[in-house]
């Protein structure tokens, strides 16, 4: 009935030349539902022997790298949260648009462009791309124009699920794929 089970594992890493050892031993109580080795000081190995060697033993593998262009992102926001971006990033900006407020940014050779984004200032019931915002800016954009927003992933817009450029009515639901 006081039964206290004390879990142990032992291991080391990398397996082809290791330069980690280490002992996990953890004490249950006797409402523990879980009491193995493997179930409870094993994962507690794993988790940290994890981050060990991605901080200090893994190498990028640079042969097999995957470049990403960044061009085919489209960045959109507000003019002046776009413009203090690039101030502190020290990368040259040129504004093509005197009035509003909403910028597409691109970039080329280290420089940013500022111009009119198009299919966001359309007709109210045209369905604006999305794809390369942010979800907070792509939320606001999709919400302001009635539409309900059903989100998958982090990161950036990837897939939408009405066409930029079709019409759409208040109320519908549109699925964003973020990646």
């Amino acid at each position: 009935g006081n039964k206290i089970y004390q879990a142990s594992f032992i291991g080391y890493f990398p397996s082809d030349k290791p330069m980690y050892t280490m002992a996990v031993v953890i004490q249950n109580s006797k409402e523990s539902k879980l009491i193995y080795g493997a179930d409870v000081s094993g994962n507690v190995f794993k988790k940290i022997s994890d981050r060990i060697y991605n901080r200090f033993l893994s190498k990028p593998n640079v042969k097999n790298a995957i470049l990403i262009d960044s061009t085919i992102y489209n960045y959109y926001g507000m003019k002046n949260d776009l413009q203090s971006i690039f101030q502190g990033l020290n990368i040259s900006c040129k504004d093509s648009m005197v009035s509003g407020s909403w910028r597409e940014a691109k970039f080329s050779n280290n420089t940013a462009g500022l111009n009119n984004p198009t299919l966001l200032l359309t007709n109210p019931t045209t369905m604006p791309d999305v794809k390369g915002m942010g979800l907070k800016d792509a939320l606001y954009l999709l919400e302001n124009k009635g539409l309900i927003a059903l989100v998958s992933g982090k990161g950036k817009v990837i897939t939408q699920s009405i066409s930029a450029g079709t019409s759409f009515k208040k109320g519908q639901k549109i699925i964003l794929m973020l990646n």
